[in-house]
């Protein structure tokens, strides 16, 4: 967590852009304006969610939002996690 601090806080110094990858859903949301959810192979974009939580450039304090856990359950369905059906 504290290297989703830095890196935040540099993007938005710097006033850059990134592309990042990852498994974890909270850390999708905490870091980002706009999340692009794949598909299973073959891999394409079925959903993109633009994250409207203030505190971009402060994850630790975004995850304190009401709103977190809603984006990271709508992710979840989405992905079909916790749902026997995602198997096959």
């Amino acid at each position: 967590m504290v290297l989703q601090q830095d890196l935040a806080q540099m993007l938005a110094s710097e006033g850059k852009t990134a592309l990042m990858i990852t498994h974890d859903l909270a850390e999708a949301i905490a870091l980002s304006d706009r999340v692009f959810v794949m598909s299973e192979r073959p891999g394409t974009i079925i959903e993109e969610i633009t994250v409207d939580l203030p505190h971009r450039d402060n994850p630790i304090e975004r995850r304190k939002q009401a709103g977190m856990n809603e984006y990271v359950a709508h992710l979840m369905e989405l992905l079909k996690v916790g749902r026997d059906d995602h198997l096959g």
